[in-house]
């Protein structure tokens, strides 16, 4: 478990630039959202609008490609040569060429995704089709890694003898590397199909009836998954802009199709809302569980000088995933950090799906772009409901029913890293946790103090050469770092649990300490 919780350091730069690009993407859709223009202000410089244009494109992009830029950070931590990151960007654009030759063309244009410029494009009497690999989000990501961690350490074992003793290592690598992405992708693109037809029965079981609220359950739950899996816009296209998500046919008969599409032109025609069920949780997602998670998260770190450091950052975070509506970088640090948490947080947007449905509180999104651009629920789009008498008890009842939500997920934020972080199974081994880094740290005399995150913990010691890194690494800490300090232990979630262990037995030594001194006193 340790790997997984390493990779939060693997991919922390990533994330920091998905971060960024929210921000970029936040600042570009508030100015050039016309609803949003008619209540704050009014843009009309072209220059400032084709800015504003610009950074949606930049942070939407880069939103796009941020595991590739993960995948790519962490084969750089992984291995010490260049030579893995090479052949692993090479991989993976083999895996989707091959993919994109084999693929069956007859399915609807979601399931296709051109990703880096891999399309081609074919005109046969008249008629252009484009074809593009299929959209399989991070799979071949993961398949791509696992070949070339593989084919890397094959290759250290290279005898430059025989029939190939003129490959060297490095070459050798890259051959059996690049052959089996090839390989794994005729297999994934015969396979794929059969994916998409599961894909298919669950978002028709899903339209069969959307006032079902176990149907939105189910939407909630898959929609917040593929955010992070990237497959999202499939969902979205079908729900958002197609006729499962609901249509409206207008008095000139013009039909409009999808939640999103519908809900834009009511409130452009100025119509009562009909639409919006697929969208009003993306509200508390973004106002009330993302605040609600990081101030939980913040209210663990027990040293005040760890907390003066992080203010800031927790102030950035809060306010980016309030006003530009993307709950997208918190939902990466949440799965890596603390993923049992994050399942309970899928079956919460999954229940706010259903209770919303129940309550019959439908609040949509105001949207007329590309999907690349979409970040919903963000507090600049409520805004403009709160001003429309229709939607008034929609959105005060959207606000209570958040506000329970995020006192609710606050609280198991804290019961998370303070009780269950070791995991459902371990839950009795703390003690022997906390044993193994007190011996790795030169026993409990040697500690002076314990300072913790739920992802790290500083020690002060007296006498740093009792330090065992042996044991320390075997108790699970992926990084240790020496500082002026002590020492900073990286343990993964279970750093809250493991270090309030330790100071509590360090509480009993110094009592049963004094406990004696008092009994000697007596006795004297």
């Amino acid at each position: 478990m340790s790997r997984w919780h390493s990779l939060l350091g693997h991919v922390q730069f990533p994330i920091k630039l998905l971060f960024f690009a929210t921000l970029l993407l936040g600042i570009g859709s508030a100015i050039t959202n016309p609803v949003i223009a008619d209540i704050l202000w009014h843009v009309e410089n072209e220059n400032l609008l084709l800015f504003a244009e610009l950074l949606k494109y930049i942070g939407g992009f880069t939103i796009q490609l941020i595991p590739f830029f993960m995948f790519i950070k962490i084969l750089s931590r992984k291995f010490a040569s260049n030579v893995p990151i090479i052949v692993g960007i090479a991989g993976y654009f083999i895996f989707l060429i091959v993919v994109m030759f084999i693929a069956e063309s007859g399915d609807p244009a979601y399931y296709y995704e051109s990703i880096l410029g891999i399309g081609i494009t074919e005109t046969i009497d008249d008629v252009t089709t484009f074809f593009a690999p299929y959209r399989m989000g991070i799979l071949p990501l993961f398949i791509v890694y696992w070949i070339v961690s593989y084919s890397y350490h094959k290759s250290r074992s290279h005898l430059m003898e025989g029939m190939f003793g003129f490959l060297d290592h490095d070459t050798y690598s890259m051959v059996i590397a690049l052959l089996l992405c090839a390989g794994s992708a005729v297999l994934v693109g015969f396979v794929w199909p059969y994916v998409i037809d599961l894909m298919e029965i669950c978002f028709e079981l899903i339209a069969s009836d959307t006032s079902n609220p176990m149907n939105l359950f189910y939407y909630g739950v898959i929609d917040r998954f593929g955010a992070v899996s990237g497959m999202q816009n499939i969902s979205r296209s079908i729900f958002w802009f197609g006729e499962w998500g609901g249509t409206y046919l207008d008095s000139a008969g013009v039909k409009y199709m999808g939640d999103v599409s519908v809900w834009t032109y009511e409130m452009t025609a100025k119509l009562p809302a009909t639409v919006g069920k697929f969208i009003t949780p993306y509200y508390v997602i973004n106002l009330f569980l993302m605040p609600a998670f990081i101030l939980g998260y913040y209210s663990l770190v027990s040293s005040r000088k760890d907390k003066l450091r992080y203010l800031p950052f927790i102030i950035l975070a809060i306010a980016l995933t309030i006003v530009c509506g993307n709950a997208l970088p918190m939902e990466f640090v949440m799965l890596i950090l603390s993923p049992l948490l994050y399942v309970a947080y899928l079956l919460i947007v999954g229940i706010l799906y259903a209770t919303f449905s129940l309550l019959h509180v439908q609040i949509g999104y105001f949207f007329q772009d590309d999907l690349l651009y979409a970040n919903p629920g963000s507090s600049l789009d409520l805004l403009q409901y709160i001003r429309l008498p229709d939607l008034y008890d929609s959105v005060i009842a959207l606000l209570i029913v958040g506000l329970v939500a995020a006192v609710a997920f606050f609280f198991l934020t804290r019961f998370y890293f303070n009780k269950l972080a070791v995991g459902l199974f371990n839950m009795g081994n703390v003690a022997q946790y906390s044993d193994t880094v007190i011996r790795g740290l030169g026993g409990i005399d040697n500690l002076i103090s314990v300072d913790h995150t739920p992802d790290k913990m500083t020690v002060a010691l007296k006498d740093r050469s009792l330090v065992d890194f042996d044991e320390l690494k075997a108790a699970g800490a992926y990084v240790i770092l020496e500082s002026k300090d002590g020492y900073l232990l990286r343990l993964g979630n279970c750093s809250t649990i493991i270090a309030r262990e330790m100071i509590k037995q360090m509480e009993e030594k110094e009592h049963a300490s004094m406990q004696t001194i008092e009994e000697n006193a007596v006795v004297h």
